[in-house]
């Protein structure tokens, strides 16, 4: 299997992030299109046509609720294909680790071990910080 011929869908949370990293990712040559709400109806429904095929997913960030998690991740899979997904969290929004948890559980899909790591540390530094108080 080559990678470089394996779709990517990446969702980013800001417009102005996401035309920067596409010019970016075309500066290095690779085959890239974007998609957000300062685009015409016309330019996305183009790029919409061009999602066959997707294999990988990445949130680059997790987003603001769980729905659009599931939204993002599920449109990709409706034709029963398997698809792989990764997800980046930052301190702003690492309270959320618990609520991917939830979506995976009640998928029945399998949690990365160490997804439960970080979220064992977290709660470590908390109570540290919670002694020093």
């Amino acid at each position: 299997m080559c990678e470089s011929k394996n779709k990517t869908i990446v969702f980013i949370v800001t417009k102005r992030r996401v035309d920067k990293i596409t010019r970016t990712m075309k500066r290095e040559e690779w085959s890239t299109v974007c998609i957000h709400g300062d685009k015409t109806q016309q330019e996305r429904d183009w790029v919409l046509q061009d999602v066959e095929g997707v294999k990988l997913v990445i949130n680059f960030n997790y987003p603001s609720c769980s729905e659009d998690y599931v939204h993002r991740i599920c449109r990709r899979g409706r034709r029963q294909k398997t698809e792989t997904a990764y997800t980046f969290f930052t301190p702003n929004n690492s309270n959320k680790y618990n609520d991917l948890i939830q979506v995976l559980k009640e998928a029945n899909q399998v949690i990365n071990p160490k997804l439960l790591q970080l979220i064992d540390s977290r709660a470590g530094m908390f109570r540290q910080q919670k002694g020093n108080i």
